[in-house]
């Protein structure tokens, strides 16, 4: 069984956020990888357990109001539990 969630579902921040709701999800990690793509910036985050994390974060605003995300930041991705999809995932035999 997998777990999978859309990428525009994930938030994405430098600071760590305040989970102030019992369903919502936080990991920590770091910036892999990202893409700007002038609408939004597409986002690969890496946990230490080697899981990675595609976020994408559209541009809502033309100034912004958090400290820039860049390569080899330390970040912290975080979703609610609702926009989590299981998923079934069949292993050959």
């Amino acid at each position: 069984i997998s777990v999978t969630l859309r990428p525009e579902k994930l938030h994405i921040s430098k600071n760590k956020p305040a989970l102030d709701s019992p369903t919502l999800n936080c990991i920590e990690g770091f910036v892999d990888q990202l893409i700007y793509t002038g609408s939004h910036t597409r986002f690969f985050v890496e946990t230490a357990s080697g899981y990675v994390f595609k976020v994408f974060k559209q541009h809502v605003q033309y100034f912004m109001t958090e400290e820039p995300i860049n390569w080899e930041d330390r970040v912290w991705v975080w979703w609610d539990a609702d926009d989590s999809f299981i998923v079934e995932v069949k292993t050959p035999q």
